[in-house]
């Protein structure tokens, strides 16, 4: 009986033992997870890590718009950056076995705000306004880790509309990451750059005929130690204003209106009210023509080239209807001169009885008194200044309006060969 009690215990006491020993080991298993986990949430993360090689960019998927108004340019662009850092597979909790599954693992764009990441800082930024699909985060083996962040970004970029519609402007955005531990700090000779532009680009009224980058190193130093590193890309823009609707929709269209006032030379001068009613007809379908066009042109208060244009343009048709009018005011009361027929004859009176009483030579003399009794000699020289004064205008308007055009578009050529 002793020895079945005996051996009873014993096998509770094994048993017991047995389950303290699995008990514990389950204990230090969980120990073993806490001890590789729990010290990754207490890693510096938020510190710079050691060579970390980094490589950073902003690439220009799409422009979008172009604001004279503003002086701003907005594109879709992709904020990119690539660098190493060994705590990361650790702080994720990525074991080798996981890197023989997966070579790669991809996490949300907020996973970025647990960890480093390089301050990049635009330059002059007005906005950035974050698209919806917001982007991708990338981890692969050795703790090399990328991001793609994708937004509508807003620079400033100031124009000049003097050359309006043949402008050019230049516009530079300064893309740079500052703040970087120089001790910490490894440039890989094989850098790349993840700067560009895709293809040709162009807005409704703009297109980018150009796009380059320049890169500017700036090491900041305390004493005879480096402190800090910073590096500095600029993407330079250059764009030029499709001009082509406004040449064809309203520069041609006022010089036509310009050619049509001459065709009050080529009319009677006496038919006064027809002239002055043509000009007048050209000269409101002009101020229609600039008035319908004002909400293409930008809605800025600077003097364009293009109002320069237009304003000369009007002034020649106000210029032509007023020398129709100084000319009607003597033609309209013109009595004639060296056989010019009129519309008021006067002839001197003929005392009664004198042809009876004569031998007919008073006949003959009455013909010669109302042939030569034309009128006052002012008026007749009034005709033919006014004569004069219309083929002046017929020849003299056509080789202004000439020289004005051909000046002023071989302006606008010789500036854009310049630019």
């Amino acid at each position: 009986m002793k020895v079945a009690a005996y051996s009873s215990n014993l096998l509770l006491y094994l048993l017991n033992a047995h389950f303290f020993i699995v008990n514990a080991q389950q204990q230090n298993g969980v120990g073993e997870e806490e001890k590789k986990i729990q010290p990754l949430a207490n890693l510096e993360v938020f510190v710079q890590p050691e060579d970390i090689g980094l490589m950073f960019g902003l690439f220009v998927d799409r422009m979008q718009v172009v604001s004279e108004v503003e002086n701003t340019i907005s594109f879709d662009g992709i904020e990119i950056a690539q660098w190493t850092d060994a705590r990361l597979p650790r702080f994720f909790g990525i074991t080798e076995d996981h890197w023989r599954i997966r070579p790669k693992f991809e996490f949300g764009v907020a996973t970025l705000d647990q960890i480093w990441t390089p301050e990049i800082h635009y330059s002059p930024l007005v906005s950035i306004e974050r698209l919806p699909d917001g982007g991708e985060v990338k981890l692969e083996e050795g703790g090399a880790i990328s991001y793609r962040k994708h937004g509508r970004f807003t620079f400033a970029c100031q124009m000049d509309l003097k050359m309006f519609p043949f402008d050019r402007h230049g516009c530079q955005v300064k893309v740079a990451v500052k703040n970087l531990d120089v001790e910490n700090f490894a440039l890989h000779g094989q850098r790349r750059r993840f700067f560009g532009m895709s293809g040709s680009q162009s807005t409704a009224d703009f297109s980018f005929r150009d796009f380059n980058i320049s890169e500017d190193y700036n090491f900041m130093f305390s004493g005879n130690e480096y402190i800090t590193y910073e590096s500095e890309h600029t993407l330079n823009f250059h764009m030029s204003r499709k001009y082509q609707v406004f040449l064809f929709t309203l520069l041609l269209p006022n010089a036509i209106l310009t050619v049509l006032s001459w065709v009050v030379f080529w009319i009677d001068p006496e038919s006064v009210a027809e002239r002055v009613n043509i000009c007048l007809a050209l000269i409101l379908s002009q101020l229609i023509l600039i008035v319908g066009e004002e909400e293409a042109l930008p809605q800025t208060s600077d003097f364009k080239i293009i109002d320069l244009y237009l304003i000369l343009n009007f002034l020649i048709n106000v210029l032509v209807l007023l020398q129709n009018i100084f000319t009607s005011c003597c033609v309209a009361r013109n009595w004639g001169c060296n056989g010019h027929t009129t519309s008021h004859t006067h002839s001197p009176p003929t005392p009664a009885g004198s042809a009876e009483l004569g031998d007919g030579s008073g006949d003959q003399n009455d013909e010669d008194k109302q042939t030569n009794f034309r009128g006052p000699i002012n008026e007749c020289s009034a005709y033919r200044r006014n004569a004069l004064l219309n083929n002046v205008f017929k020849i003299g308007m056509p080789i202004i309006f000439a020289v004005w055009n051909v000046a002023f578009f071989f302006f606008v050529v010789q500036w854009s060969f310049d630019e």
